[in-house]
């Protein structure tokens, strides 16, 4: 139960660090306007003997101004339901990883050419030439390949089933990850259960106002604090929370 604790306060560590898959494959049409929508995503974690390890359900959601957020709901060791999520805020610029467990925000800024980064993601899987993968809820998809091996060894590949109807959302994703050449990967799977369409339930994209404003060390050491467990910051964390903000 130690590690269940601590999986929330560090997914909201990595925020900025990369791109959320799941979000960042969804962009403005060519009118620019985003299909609004929520989806259930189901997400399995398997190690390098391809065990299934830990499940979750999440919830990711876009308004039709490309706002969007993922939420998920998870049980502590001493059964409190918690609650941890990412909003992106584009008529305000920001992005916030609000963490329930520890009452806390991290806010950074959106870099200002968010909008054409999305819009070249969306054309490029539209252009995308006539796919022959089976649908996936209904929807096409086209299969978006994509890899890639870092000067230590270490690599990553990654599988999307993005649906063009859909913005380029990502409605399957496998997606391996690898520390050395030749190791047996672990890896995750996620596939959205269903799809609703319209404007999303606005509480989604609800921040408390009463939350105190944290760097990612600043709310591990406040996790510290409050549950006696251990919760590492991921390495640079800090510094593209505080670069950000300098924007």
């Amino acid at each position: 139960m130690r590690r269940v604790m601590s999986l929330g306060i560090i997914a909201l560590g990595c925020v900025g660090l990369a791109v959320v898959y799941m979000t960042r494959q969804v962009a403005a049409n060519g009118s620019g306007i985003v299909k609004p929508f929520t989806a259930a995503v189901n997400e399995v974690k398997f190690n390098s003997n391809g065990v299934a390890g830990h499940k979750e359900t999440y919830v990711v959601a876009f308004r039709a101004d490309g706002s969007n957020v993922t939420d998920y709901h998870r049980t502590l060791s001493n059964g409190q339901t918690t609650e941890v999520k990412m909003v992106e805020d584009v008529k305000n610029g920001r992005r916030v990883a609000v963490d329930y467990a520890t009452e806390s925000t991290s806010t950074y800024l959106l870099p200002s050419n968010y909008s054409a980064m999305m819009a070249k993601q969306a054309s490029a899987c539209s252009a995308t030439a006539a796919s022959s993968e089976p649908p996936i809820l209904g929807y096409r998809v086209v299969l978006v390949h994509d890899g890639h091996t870092y000067g230590n060894g270490a690599s990553n590949v990654n599988d999307h089933w993005k649906a063009p109807e859909l913005n380029c959302f990502a409605l399957r994703r496998v997606e391996f990850a690898t520390r050395k050449p030749g190791e047996s990967a672990p890896h995750n799977e996620a596939e959205v259960a269903n799809i609703v369409l319209g404007e999303p339930d606005p509480t989604l994209f609800s921040i408390p106002q009463n939350f105190v404003e944290r760097s990612p060390s600043e709310r591990h050491a406040e996790f510290e604090r409050r549950f006696g467990l251990r919760a590492p910051t991921p390495p640079q964390a800090d510094d593209v929370y505080f670069s950000s903000r300098k924007q």
